[in-house]
């Protein structure tokens, strides 16, 4: 059995309860030998019932950065993993990151969908070369780091783009991203949703609009 502790913060809004009963099988499957609470960090409206001593379920203000601040700060673990409701650890995750955790450090893995069909494939294969040059992972492939990283960066920013914009003040700050090689595998159901060509688009945009106010602001 591990001597670290966990805690899995897992924002909820209007989710499904197949994804719920999912990561909490995944989950108690990778850390089943180890000490470790599971925080749900979700809004008034969600309904989430557990009778497990290592599921923990706190009503937050709604706004993803929102959501895994206040998960943060209900948790006890020594290590805090931030993931996605509709994202599946990978089996070997609790060693990787065991091997991997450093003092001044944030984890995170390659990305993966489903199904196996050229388009996502060819997704992933972007999305793990974006990631590999510029060291920016996004939320759904998981956020890793020793507790003391996490207060150190203040938390999460209670915005838009709030991964982004984290990774971009831990890089600011010197903590080290790293990107292991393992995948980790997330619903594509935004991209059926919304048809994967505008979902793609919309987060490009999002992302340039973005860069664009930060050009703004450090040059006037």
């Amino acid at each position: 059995m591990s001597k670290k502790t966990f805690s899995i913060i897992i924002p909820v809004k209007d989710e499904e309860q197949f994804y719920i009963n999912r990561v909490v099988k995944n989950i108690k499957k990778i850390f089943k030998n180890s000490r470790y609470e599971t925080i749900f960090s979700k809004t008034q409206d969600d309904k989430i019932y557990f009778n497990d001593k290592n599921i923990k379920v706190v009503n937050s203000p709604q706004g993803r950065g929102v959501q895994l601040n206040y998960g943060a700060k209900n948790s006890k673990g020594e290590i805090l993993i931030f993931l996605h409701c509709d994202t599946i650890l990978p089996e070997n995750a609790e060693r990787l990151i065991l091997e991997n955790i450093e003092d001044n450090a944030i984890l995170s893995f390659r990305y993966s969908t489903y199904p196996d069909k050229f388009i996502f494939k060819l997704i992933e294969f972007f999305t793990n070369l974006r990631c590999s040059i510029t060291k920016t992972p996004y939320g759904d492939q998981c956020f890793i780091m020793k507790r003391e990283v996490f207060e150190k960066l203040g938390g999460f920013p209670e915005e838009e783009l709030e991964d982004v914009k984290f990774v971009k003040k831990a890089k600011k700050m010197g903590i080290k991203i790293k990107i292991l090689n393992e995948k980790i595998k997330t619903s594509p159901r935004k991209y059926f949703r919304q048809g994967i060509l505008k979902t793609i688009i919309n987060h490009r945009v999002t992302i340039v609009r973005y860069m664009i106010d930060e050009f703004f602001k450090n040059t006037l």
